[in-house]
Protein backbone atom coordinates (compact mmCIF):
# COMPACT_ATOMS: atom_id res chain seq x y z
CA UNK A 1 0.00 0.00 0.00
CA UNK A 2 1.05 3.54 -0.69
CA UNK A 3 0.47 6.54 1.60
CA UNK A 4 -3.00 8.11 1.08
CA UNK A 5 -4.02 5.34 -1.32
CA UNK A 6 -7.77 4.74 -1.60
CA UNK A 7 -8.72 1.35 -0.17
CA UNK A 8 -11.77 -0.80 0.37
CA UNK A 9 -12.33 -2.58 3.68
CA UNK A 10 -13.92 -5.94 2.93
CA UNK A 11 -15.59 -8.40 5.29
CA UNK A 12 -17.47 -11.49 4.24
CA UNK A 13 -21.19 -11.20 5.12
CA UNK A 14 -20.96 -14.18 7.47
CA UNK A 15 -18.16 -12.41 9.39
CA UNK A 16 -20.15 -9.23 10.09
CA UNK A 17 -22.95 -8.94 12.63
CA UNK A 18 -25.37 -6.05 13.09
CA UNK A 19 -25.63 -5.52 16.84
CA UNK A 20 -26.75 -2.93 19.39
CA UNK A 21 -24.74 0.30 19.25
CA UNK A 22 -22.99 -0.42 22.56
CA UNK A 23 -21.84 -3.86 21.35
CA UNK A 24 -20.27 -2.82 18.03
CA UNK A 25 -16.69 -1.91 17.25
CA UNK A 26 -18.10 0.63 14.82
CA UNK A 27 -21.35 2.59 14.82
CA UNK A 28 -23.06 3.46 11.54
CA UNK A 29 -26.28 5.18 10.55
CA UNK A 30 -28.45 3.34 8.03
CA UNK A 31 -29.14 5.39 4.91
CA UNK A 32 -31.01 2.89 2.72
CA UNK A 33 -32.02 -0.74 2.76
CA UNK A 34 -33.12 -3.01 -0.09
CA UNK A 35 -34.36 -6.58 0.29
CA UNK A 36 -32.55 -8.75 -2.26
CA UNK A 37 -34.42 -12.02 -1.71
CA UNK A 38 -31.95 -13.81 0.57
CA UNK A 39 -30.42 -10.79 2.27
CA UNK A 40 -30.77 -7.06 2.88
CA UNK A 41 -28.41 -4.68 1.12
CA UNK A 42 -27.86 -1.83 3.55
CA UNK A 43 -26.01 1.40 2.83
CA UNK A 44 -24.79 3.16 5.96
CA UNK A 45 -22.34 5.90 6.95
CA UNK A 46 -20.05 6.25 9.94
CA UNK A 47 -19.29 9.55 11.72
CA UNK A 48 -16.44 10.26 9.26
CA UNK A 49 -18.89 9.86 6.35
CA UNK A 50 -17.27 6.64 5.16
CA UNK A 51 -19.81 4.61 3.17
CA UNK A 52 -20.49 1.04 4.27
CA UNK A 53 -22.28 -1.43 1.99
CA UNK A 54 -23.58 -4.25 4.18
CA UNK A 55 -25.17 -7.54 3.17
CA UNK A 56 -27.08 -9.02 6.08
CA UNK A 57 -29.98 -11.33 6.83
CA UNK A 58 -30.93 -8.88 9.59
CA UNK A 59 -33.05 -5.89 8.59
CA UNK A 60 -32.46 -2.34 9.81
CA UNK A 61 -34.46 0.86 9.47
CA UNK A 62 -33.50 3.97 7.54
CA UNK A 63 -31.98 6.49 9.95
CA UNK A 64 -31.31 3.83 12.60
CA UNK A 65 -27.92 3.70 14.30
CA UNK A 66 -26.52 0.18 14.58
CA UNK A 67 -23.29 -1.37 15.76
CA UNK A 68 -21.11 -3.51 13.51
CA UNK A 69 -19.24 -6.38 15.14
CA UNK A 70 -16.45 -8.38 13.49
CA UNK A 71 -13.22 -10.07 14.48
CA UNK A 72 -10.05 -8.18 13.46
CA UNK A 73 -8.71 -11.19 11.54
CA UNK A 74 -11.80 -11.07 9.29
CA UNK A 75 -10.87 -7.64 7.89
CA UNK A 76 -9.37 -7.56 4.37
CA UNK A 77 -7.90 -4.33 3.01
CA UNK A 78 -7.98 -4.12 -0.77
CA UNK A 79 -6.80 -1.41 -3.11
CA UNK A 80 -9.76 0.50 -4.50
CA UNK A 81 -11.12 -1.48 -7.47
CA UNK A 82 -8.67 -4.37 -6.94
CA UNK A 83 -9.87 -7.73 -8.21
CA UNK A 84 -9.92 -10.78 -5.97
CA UNK A 85 -7.20 -12.36 -8.13
CA UNK A 86 -4.95 -9.29 -7.79
CA UNK A 87 -5.57 -9.22 -4.03
CA UNK A 88 -4.60 -12.91 -3.71
CA UNK A 89 -1.46 -12.34 -5.81
CA UNK A 90 -0.47 -9.37 -3.63
CA UNK A 91 -0.88 -11.46 -0.48
CA UNK A 92 1.22 -14.24 -2.01
CA UNK A 93 3.99 -11.74 -2.83
CA UNK A 94 4.11 -10.64 0.84
CA UNK A 95 4.58 -14.24 1.94
CA UNK A 96 7.40 -14.68 -0.57
CA UNK A 97 9.21 -11.64 0.90
CA UNK A 98 9.34 -13.23 4.34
Amino acid sequence: MRPHEAVEIVLRPEDLDIVAVDQGQLVVTVDTQLFRGDYYEITAYDTDQNRWLIHSTNPAKDGQQVGLFFEPEDVHIMRFGESEEDFDARLDSYEEEE
